[in-house]
């Protein structure tokens, strides 16, 4: 797809994520150039495998996503009428259902122009909802946590996420795609006991794995990847005091995957040595991040509340003057799963 141009006729719905990675910077694209369309989510494997997509290998590395349709019914012409018009969202699999309306108008329409604006929404998750959200023109309007402890955890028992983040965007504008960060090491807990562990979207055995150290219960070897999006780490710790610690060893790794590029070639992320001090840790969050030439990684590290909601509604209240305002709303689940609301515009006309 170019981005430069559209044809809503034959191009009214662009795809942001696939077993290729995770790409909303790539519908955002189409939006800064004034165009009207929609997201939606696929394997993208050619193996005509609808709604189902495994990890193969380094180039698709994650599992397929899923278009969501709104349709009057189930029916071949109900459900191609909904994509034609707009009425659809984007999940990296799980069928995260995803309501969102501006002033009544629905996703991937265009409303009249209203200086005062109203946004309603509602997300049903298949796992705790740890993030909404909302963006206007590009820029985050509104976002709100439903995951993260504040609190330490009075008996020294929590759980944590360690969550590992990339940008798949490109360095400059005509190459293609940033190819998968590739994250390898040991990471060990000092001062409290590590209960257990798991990979939160470990789905791909060639390049995903969690292996306990035989002679050091407080010590994990670990691998996984990002695209575009993050991959985490569970872990239930028993003991958490204020001098508890965790240790990370990442191994020197290169990037794999993705189109051949152009201008930006493959790099290699360097070694480290990264300390996180729970002493450290601000409304339960504590981020480093490690630079690969022009993009930034993170490291994230937050204490989770157990059994959080899985049903959430939002309301919030906007106000411009502008003509043409668009707003999409982005979820994320505590497993690392992803939906994307299809825009919606308020006044203006699109771009032809």
């Amino acid at each position: 797809g170019d981005y430069r141009q559209n044809d809503p006729e034959l191009e009214p719905l662009i795809e942001i994520m696939s077993q290729h990675g995770n790409f909303e910077w790539f519908g955002r694209m189409y939006l800064q150039h004034g165009h009207q369309v929609g997201f939606i989510a696929a394997s993208d494997n050619h193996l005509s495998q609808p709604g189902y997509g495994a990890p193969k290998n380094s180039s698709l590395a994650q599992p397929g996503g899923l278009g969501a349709i709104l349709a009057k019914e189930k029916t071949t012409d109900a459900i191609f009428d909904g994509m034609k018009a707009l009425k659809a969202y984007a999940t990296t699999g799980d069928r995260i259902i995803l309501d969102v309306n501006v002033n009544g108008t629905g996703m991937g329409q265009r409303g009249e122009f209203a200086a005062d604006r109203s946004l309603q929404g509602r997300v049903i998750g298949s796992a705790p909802i740890e993030h909404i959200a909302v963006i206007r023109n590009d820029e985050v309007l509104w976002e709100r946590d439903y995951l993260t402890a504040t609190e330490p955890a009075s008996n020294g028992a929590a759980t944590y996420l360690l969550s590992f983040g990339s940008d798949a965007a490109p360095y400059h504008p005509g190459d293609n795609p940033r190819g998968w960060r590739h994250w390898r090491g040991t990471l060990e807990i000092d001062n409290a006991t590590l209960e257990s562990s798991q990979g939160m979207d470990f789905h791909n055995s060639f390049f995903q794995s969690i292996t306990p150290d035989p002679d050091n219960p407080n010590r994990l070897q670990f691998a996984t990847l990002t695209r575009g999006d993050t991959s985490s780490i569970e872990l239930a710790l028993s003991g958490v005091k204020r001098t508890t610690s965790l240790r990370i060893s990442l191994e020197e790794t290169r990037e794999t995957g993705g189109a051949p590029p152009i201008y930006r070639q493959p790099q290699t992320s360097a070694a480290a040595e990264l300390r996180f001090q729970f002493r450290d840790l601000s409304g339960g969050r504590l981020e480093q991040r490690l630079d690969t030439d022009a993009y930034s990684d993170t490291i994230l590290l937050r204490q989770r509340i157990d059994n959080g909601p899985r049903d959430v509604s939002f309301e919030l209240g906007d106000q411009s003057d502008r003509q043409g305002d668009y707003y999409f709303v982005r979820v994320r689940q505590a497993n690392d799963a992803m939906a994307w609301s299809s825009p919606i515009w308020i006044g203006g006309y699109p771009k032809r």
